[in-house]
């Protein structure tokens, strides 16, 4: 917005079973709502549940889920698809989010993405986002990896270093350590030449996962 003042650049959020369900006009007036996906659109419900299926307060993050006339009625030939994604009329969206006080939505990840080690939990996206402002870190992408049946799972990272950069696998623990809470720090760093992608650029989780295990002595 900085190289072209004179652009309008205008976000919205949906899905393909959930079209155009919020929408923003950004400004670099305003940059606190840059990480927004904005307001509901118009005769668009959006709520944030919890677990439970309650609806939490403004500024608690949970799952999003939304009802309009455009989201969908049923998925074609799949009742058991459709009973896991609707939920009295409302379309739950498998995104975590949270709407602040205002009404903005803001997105922080995927619910399969959420990581639960021993009863603490953390999503993918929020180390992801930690690491990958380390200026060594090329690529970074967290996943987690079941470790025992009482142990919950473990935090895998694996990474990408810039080019001609020595990077070890100290500095990212030491680095992890700074910004974020012990437990959210990986316990296992894999230099990898690169991370699985589809042909839209989404990460293949279930991929890594795979090589995570090949990597990995003692997982369930």
């Amino acid at each position: 917005m900085k190289l072209l003042p004179h652009i309008r650049l205008m976000v919205y959020y949906g899905l393909t079973e959930a079209s155009r369900s919020s929408f923003i006009e950004h400004s670099i007036e305003n940059k606190t709502l840059l990480q927004s996906v904005g307001r509901a659109s118009p005769n668009v419900g959006i709520a944030v549940l919890d677990e439970s299926g309650n609806v939490l307060n403004r500024e608690a993050k949970g799952e999003v889920l939304v009802k309009a006339e455009t989201v969908m009625h049923r998925y074609w030939n799949n009742a058991k698809a459709t009973e896991d994604k609707m939920l009295n009329g409302w379309f739950k969206t498998g995104d975590l989010g949270y709407i602040d006080k205002n009404g903005y939505l803001f997105l922080q990840g995927r619910l399969k993405d959420m990581i639960n080690i021993g009863g603490m939990k953390t999503s993918s996206t929020e180390i992801n986002e930690v690491y990958e402002k380390f200026w060594k870190v090329e690529e970074f992408y967290a996943i987690g990896i079941c470790e025992g049946i009482h142990s919950g799972e473990k935090i895998i990272a694996f990474v990408i270093k810039k080019v001609n950069v020595e990077l070890s696998i100290e500095e990212l623990i030491g680095f992890g350590r700074k910004y974020l809470d012990f437990y959210k720090v990986p316990s296992s760093f894999y230099f990898i030449e690169s991370i699985p992608k589809s042909d839209t650029g989404k990460v293949k989780t279930g991929e890594l996962k795979d090589i995570a295990k090949r990597l990995e002595k003692e997982l369930c």
